[in-house]
């Protein structure tokens, strides 16, 4: 379905539709080898906090398969990098490269759904007890926390101006052509909404011209109330006669 973009430019800025782009897979390759990097200290802190916790803080303060997703997102680091570089041929091929910008949001908003997901799984998990107690033993958490709050609210923007600037190229191929198909079928239902219209007036016109000038033919009441009439006018003349 064409539609016209959701924004006309972006940032506050007012950079174009697509520079704002260009900006975004460059601040998707920026954060994912940050988050590579975090990715890899994360990993190494998890593993050595296994091999030092005990049995019963590990079933405290570790969710269940929370592994799972740490390597998930280390992986999904690396795939958004090649996610970026889809997005920078896509833009360079303007609409034809419709399937490189489309790579680039539909990868990036599964590798942030996963995140959001994995981390109300270990924030719900948790609970505030055991987060005011974690936090408490590892601070950088709350750097960590407000880095990825940051991130999500630029990503939100970043996909705004990508799908913005996808139905721009999209509205200049197609848009246009839309837009006169829609007036030539306005034109056809307005021609034979007028053609109907001018049939009904005519036809209804000489019905009424027809009723105007038809004969007025006598009710049978009518002709037995004359017939009555011309008797007793006949009986008066007769007796007027015989008294003369």
């Amino acid at each position: 379905m064409v539609s016209r973009p959701i924004l006309t430019t972006c940032c506050c800025w007012g950079w174009d539709l697509e520079k704002g782009s260009t900006a975004a897979a460059f601040f998707t390759i920026i954060v994912s080898i940050l988050d590579f990097c975090i990715g890899i200290w994360g990993l190494a802190t998890l593993h050595g906090l296994l091999n030092e916790l005990k049995p019963n803080e590990i079933e405290n303060f570790f969710p269940p398969a929370i592994m799972v997703f740490v390597y998930l997102r280390f992986f999904l680091s690396l795939a958004a990098i090649i996610f970026a570089i889809s997005l920078l041929i896509g833009i360079n091929n303007r609409y034809q490269g419709k399937k490189y910008i489309w790579t680039w949001i539909i990868g990036m908003l599964v590798h942030r759904g996963i995140e959001i997901f994995g981390g109300c799984y270990a924030l719900g998990w948790l609970g505030r007890h055991r987060l005011s107690e974690l936090v408490f033993m590892h601070s950088e958490l709350i750097i960590l926390l407000a880095y990825w709050v940051f991130c999500l609210i630029v990503q939100l923007a970043s996909h705004l101006c990508v799908v913005s600037f996808w139905q721009d190229l999209d509205w200049d191929v197609n848009g246009k052509e839309k837009q006169v198909m829609d007036l030539l079928m306005y034109a056809d239902y307005r021609e034979q909404w007028m053609i109907e219209n001018k049939a009904y007036t005519m036809s209804y016109a000489q019905s009424q011209m027809s009723m105007s000038v038809a004969p007025q033919h006598p009710s049978s009441q009518d002709f037995g109330h004359g017939m009555v009439h011309g008797a007793s006018r006949g009986s008066r003349g007769s007796r007027n006669d015989a008294f003369i």
